[in-house]
């Protein structure tokens, strides 16, 4: 009996290696590094309309933001756990780089993100 790897798994296997290297390789926070790998995970994983090769650019994206600015969000929410706050920012990160992507598609990405800064959120 063979296992085959469904798209899903395909993106987070090597997804789950490269965290597992870089925890072994680097000083990292091992709770916070999981916490934003689970977070960027949860819309990765379920994103089969994706190629894999792209859902593991968003998945690594996403955890490296997600890691390098939780002890931010912890703080800002007033959580006592970073590893928490990493799994919100692999969320929220995935979810506005596919936003920002599917704008920057339509053509009205950067006009929309000047307005911001221009004028404000409306």
């Amino acid at each position: 009996m063979s296992i085959t790897a469904t798209s899903g798994a395909k993106a987070g296997i090597p997804g789950l290696a490269s965290v597992t290297i870089a925890s072994v390789t680097f000083p990292l926070d091992v709770a916070v590094l999981l916490g934003a790998f689970a977070g960027s995970a949860v819309f990765v994983l379920s994103a089969i309309e994706y190629h894999w090769l792209m859902r593991i650019a968003y998945l690594l994206c996403g955890t490296t933001i997600s890691y390098l600015c939780a002890g931010w969000t912890a703080e800002t929410l007033s959580l006592s756990s970073t590893a928490v706050a990493a799994v919100i920012n692999g969320v929220t990160c995935i979810l506005v780089l596919n936003k920002l992507i599917e704008q920057a598609r339509a053509g009205n990405a950067f006009p929309q993100i000047a307005d911001i800064f221009r004028n404000g959120k409306k």
